[in-house]
């Protein structure tokens, strides 16, 4: 399997065709951090669209700047599809902003199993 790590997150392609991203918990992650996991999928991906599994660390949500770009196409040049697993009611209260505000272009559906993700994105593949 291929994988890279950050202090971040973790980034790897999954037997199925998904790219898993494993963000680590107790995090606030940047814009810059955010760019450094989407040149990561490009890299592991050889630069083709896959379906994306963010798997959110405990406690771990994108900053101010970060969740507006999560939404862009620069940001999703890699992605067909994504499905975050949120653990917590602050993730969930974000999830709500970032669909309603942010508007994301790619599919986009939260979760709290991952299960239930890979069952999803699985209907991109």
């Amino acid at each position: 399997m291929k994988e890279i790590e950050f202090k971040t997150a973790t980034v790897s392609l999954r037997s199925d065709n998904i790219i898993e991203v494993h963000v680590n918990s107790n995090l606030l992650i940047t814009k810059a951090e955010v760019t450094e996991i989407v040149d990561a999928i490009g890299l592991i991906g050889s630069y083709k669209k896959y379906p994306v599994l963010i798997i959110a660390g405990e406690y771990s949500l994108p900053d101010s700047n970060a969740r507006p770009y999560l939404a862009t196409p620069e940001a999703n040049k890699y992605t067909i599809a994504v499905g975050f697993v949120i653990k917590n009611t602050a993730q969930k209260l974000m999830a709500n902003v970032y669909l309603k505000i942010d508007k994301p272009l790619t599919p986009t559906q939260f979760f709290t199993s991952d299960t239930e993700a890979v069952k999803w994105l699985l209907g991109y593949l």
